[in-house]
């Protein structure tokens, strides 16, 4: 089992919400810095190659669950400027998050 923090699955969790780390950096009140080597962290920890394979191995591994994953709102005058032509849409991240769960179980059943 990988040993993460409470910070580091914090940061899981937004970038399971596609936050930028400009965003992260932002909601959890730390620096740009400290997200981008949380997010370093993750990938190294995790073995992963990119962004995408970290969340994949996250629901692999059992640190990430559809029915308990949370969306942080991070509010539009505070997201960086390629962030704020989008908007959460809990029906559309949720359907996104169950097809990923559902191919990642079909691939590994």
């Amino acid at each position: 089992m990988i040993n993460l923090s409470q910070r580091e699955k914090q940061v899981l969790n937004l970038i399971a919400f596609e936050h930028s780390s400009n965003d992260i950096a932002k909601k959890l009140f730390i620096s740009q810095n400290t997200a981008r080597s949380h997010r370093k962290n993750l990938l190294k920890k995790m073995d992963a190659r990119n962004i995408a394979g970290l969340v994949r191995r996250a629901f692999e591994l059992g640190l990430l669950d559809v029915s308990n994953l949370h969306p942080i709102v991070i509010p539009a005058s505070h997201r960086s400027e390629s962030s704020k032509r989008f908007r959460y849409h809990p029906e559309i991240a949720g359907s996104r998050i169950q097809k990923a769960s559902t191919k990642i179980n079909q691939a590994y059943a």
